[in-house]
């Protein structure tokens, strides 16, 4: 692969743009009391129900006040949840806010906060879906930062809800120089939890330098690594605090017991200044894709530009620097970033003040796996007054999909908050057909790709249905023979008579059966002193039990089961179970089915 990458690269000027992404009007969700008043830092997150979560910071500017708000809303803006306070500090200063969402649709919300005139704080606090706040608000970690906390956290969750926290940290309350990076791993429900303060690459370039990090951003591969992509200002005592070299620094934090390696990635003469607000994200192939604004040629007058770079996850690069994105005139301007990797394309979203100081816009486009760019850039926000903390915020679906949070003081004297999602995805070429068994019959589900296309959905050499317009569509096929396969393919035809075929999709329907063992999630989880399981039997069955091990696989309780075929339910006392994460195993003398368990007390 390394032998054709060059030849990829060459190629790479040759590669057209190739999408045409339809944006909605800007959406109104949460409209700030008074003039005065503004909205900023907002988090946009997809729940596990398809609807949208957001969090924000709410500002009033001549009482001082502020609080962290929430508000819940579908895909197409319709609100679920009205706006409403969940953390209300009015006799603290305010820091940015990051928030996540885990597998049982539990929000966890980390924030800077401090008491006026002490030092920062990250703080942590817990709501559901109706915007109940179950925990907090807690100290989480006591960052001793001086300055700057409105440098948002970066964060991100496992699938088993481990959370990785990375922020800034001054553990020598030095103030403007040597604030350095902290890490935080842990997991909300077994209360494990790792430590680093002051990350740093173990990079020889660096050795004389004061390391200070300005922005940063993390993704996590698939065993477990959190890689941290850092803009970092290096401080060389040797030549005076006067000489500043600004970088882009890559390190990964692994198992507990391995300490992080890191590297600079990027590394101009001193005094540029210009490396800063990098961004990440993780394709498929586990290369991790960046972007950051950065001054890669200040002799040729080019400052300023969106750059990008990829590694892989030894911190090897993949594809070198590239910076020839945006039109000329749009130097001086690039600053906060957020991208997504999604059905093989890379979406991006940049805040741009275009040259004018006073005023700000979102831009967005698409590069493919190698920079290239595959779709324009343009902008997609008229003129805010600028905000100081105003992040990009965006979720990018499987089907295409596009939701983008953000505040602006256009329409109004204070600061609110809006959002507006795509219209057509990006162009039939992303469109992606699904198939899954229910008890009725075979779910056939897309997302149209333009809103002036035809769907057509065929099995083998059968239309089934006509679709047209722009939406998210879904077919039950239940005229179907069980335990048969079937090849299933969409046809889009367009108006200027362009017709594109789709690869076939093929799916087997297994009708729910009797004589068939199952055991379903237990409920309720979390659970506190009892725990119901929910099983069947498959009618031959002659021997059944169903255990509970901890996760080091020691046996904690067994229960033989009277071997009935159907549907089952057996009452688990919990009372005298620890808090943590257990497993709950259906055996047979032929299958094993084994659910998580999670207690707490």
């Amino acid at each position: 692969m390394k032998k054709l990458l060059p030849i990829i690269l060459l190629l790479g000027c040759l590669v057209l743009p190739q999408y045409t992404t339809e944006w909605s009007e800007d959406i109104l969700i949460a409209e700030a009391q008074h003039e005065h008043d503004e909205y900023d830092s907002g988090q946009l997150i997809l729940d596990n129900d398809g609807n949208y979560i957001c969090t924000f910071n709410a500002f009033d500017n001549l009482d001082w006040d502020w609080e962290i708000d929430y508000a819940r809303f579908s895909q197409d803006g319709t609100l679920i949840v009205e706006p409403m306070a969940v953390i209300d500090n009015p006799s603290v200063d305010e820091g940015v806010q990051i928030a996540v969402i885990d597998s049982y649709n539990y929000i966890h919300i980390f924030y800077y906060h401090r008491v006026v005139g002490a030092n920062w704080s990250i703080y942590y606090s817990k709501i559901d879906l109706p915007g109940n706040v179950l925990q907090g608000p807690e100290l989480f970690i006591d960052t001793q930062a001086g300055i700057s906390p409105y440098t948002r956290p970066a964060i991100a969750i496992e699938e088993d809800d481990t959370i990785h926290l990375l922020y800034l940290t001054d553990p020598n309350d030095t103030g403007s120089v040597d604030q350095v990076m902290g890490y935080t791993r842990w997991n909300p429900y077994t209360a494990e939890r790792f430590e680093i303060e002051g990350l740093l690459p173990n990079d020889p370039r660096i050795d004389d330098a004061r390391f200070n990090s300005s922005m940063w951003s993390m993704v996590i591969d698939p065993e477990g690594n959190a890689h941290c992509v850092i803009g970092a200002m290096l401080y060389y005592e040797l030549y005076g605090q006067g000489e500043v070299s600004s970088e882009i620094c890559w390190m990964r934090v692994g198992e507990i017991t391995e300490m992080p390696i890191g590297k600079v990635l990027t590394y101009l003469e001193l005094g540029d200044g210009g490396e800063r607000h990098p961004y990440c994200t993780i394709d498929d192939s586990n290369i991790i894709h960046i972007v950051y604004t950065g001054n890669p040629d200040e002799d040729q007058g080019i400052t300023d530009q969106c750059c990008y770079l990829s590694i892989d996850t030894d911190g090897n690069t993949v594809t070198e620097l590239r910076y020839d994105f945006f039109p000329e005139e749009w130097e001086y301007g690039n600053d906060e970033f957020a991208m997504h990797y999604n059905n093989g394309n890379l979406a991006l979203i940049e805040h741009n003040k275009y040259g004018d100081p006073n005023g700000r816009r979102f831009i967005f486009g698409r590069l493919d796996l190698q920079g290239n760019v595959i779709e324009d850039f343009e902008f997609i926000t008229g003129y805010p007054v600028w905000c100081y903390k105003e992040f990009p915020s965006f979720v990018h679906h499987n089907n295409g999909f596009i939701g983008f949070l953000f505040t602006t003081f256009e329409h109004s004297g204070s600061a609110d908050a809006y959002y507006k999602y795509t219209l057509a995805g990006a162009s039939a070429d992303s469109t992606k057909l699904s198939a899954s068994s229910t008890e009725e019959g075979l779910l056939l589900s897309w997302c149209s790709g333009r809103a002036d296309s035809t769907w057509r959905l065929n099995r083998d050499d059968e239309q089934l249905v006509s679709l047209s317009g722009r939406s998210e569509y879904a077919y039950l096929d239940y005229s179907l023979e069980p335990n048969t396969t079937y090849s299933f393919r969409l046809v889009a035809e367009f108006p200027d008579g362009d017709r594109q075929q789709f690869a076939p999709v093929e799916a087997t329907w297994q009708p729910p059966a009797e004589n068939r063992l199952s055991l379903e999630a237990p409920y309720p989880c979390p659970a506190e002193d009892s725990v119901t399981l929910s099983y069947s039997l498959p009618t031959d069955t002659t021997e059944a039990n169903l255990a509970i091990y901890d996760l080091a696989g020691r046996l904690v309780d067994l229960f033989p089961l009277v071997p009935f075929s159907g549907d089952q339910t057996l009452s688990v006392n919990t009372t005298a179970y620890r808090s943590g994460v257990y497993l709950a195993t259906l055996q047979t003398t032929a299958e094993t089915i084994t659910q998580r368990l999670i207690i707490t007390h």
